[in-house]
């Protein structure tokens, strides 16, 4: 069974006027899909009573004073719940009312907030400046104090190079004296080793030479006494056996014998 006509939708049924025809009953309601049935009466109603009626009689099957009955119940709850939805419900004039008295408070609400942002923004701009004026005065300040503490310290760097400098001239002086001063000791030193090195040598040197020298002689003289002893020796041998030749052969010797003497005698002379 189909739902009767008019309680699809609470929204207000609008009905157009038409003539009504001779003679002739209405036809049963075309359902719309907003659930609006048209109506032959010019009349604004919550639904089609007539055609709710009719509803029921042809489809329902309910005789026409129950159709009557449940019109009339229905009707009865949509005129309390629509006053109910007046008492708590607001109508279009009030809603256009607080709306434009809402959009009234926002625009005066926005040129309030424009007006304070730019006179913020005027704040800020004027604060940057000041701040900006400020930071430049600052900044000169600094760089005339940092000039002239790079001033100062060029002065100090200065006059501690020049201290620097006179103390490692000193410095070197006193190097240079000291070594000087070694260098006269070891000079003296090396001279006084080198004179007793050289007596030494010297003395040394003559010793060995004595030395040689009397060794040169002791063996001059050694040779000299052996030739001498073989000398006598030979000269004794050539006596004796010339006496035993003598003896041995008489006076055919004797020549023999003067020659011999002769030959000894040179050998001593040479």
């Amino acid at each position: 069974m189909d739902p009767p006509p008019g309680l699809e939708s609470s929204e207000p049924v609008t009905t157009t006027q038409s003539e009504p025809r001779s003679n002739e009953l209405p036809e049963a309601p075309e359902i719309h899909e907003n659930g609006s049935t048209p109506s032959p009466y010019q009349h604004s109603h919550h639904f089609d009573t007539y055609h709710f009626v009719r509803y029921l009689e042809t489809n329902g099957e309910f005789k026409r004073a129950q159709s009557e009955v449940l019109m009339k119940g229905i009707r009865g709850l949509l005129t309390q719940n629509m006053q109910m939805a007046r008492k708590n419900l607001v109508s279009r004039s009030y809603i256009e009312n607080e709306s434009y008295l809402f959009q009234a408070a926002c625009s005066e609400l926005r040129n309030e907030m424009q007006n304070t942002k730019k006179l913020q923004v005027d704040q800020l701009r004027t604060e940057r400046t000041r701040i900006q004026m400020e930071y430049d005065l600052l900044n000169q300040r600094f760089l005339a104090e940092i000039m002239s503490l790079k001033d100062e310290l060029n002065g100090m760097f200065n006059d501690r190079k020049m201290v620097t400098r006179a103390e490692q001239r000193a410095m070197e002086n006193k190097i240079q004296e000291l070594n000087y001063k070694i260098t006269i000791l070891i000079n003296s030193d090396l001279k006084s080793e080198i004179e007793k090195l050289r007596w030494t040598t010297t003395r040394r040197g003559l010793i060995a030479i004595l030395a040689l020298a009397l060794v040169i002689v002791a063996s001059i003289r050694i040779n000299g006494n052996e030739k001498e002893v073989k000398k006598k020796k030979k000269k004794e041998q050539s006596i004796n056996h010339q006496e035993q030749m003598h003896h041995d052969h008489g006076a055919e010797h004797v020549p023999m014998l003067e020659t011999a003497e002769s030959a000894a005698n040179f050998v001593s002379l040479g």
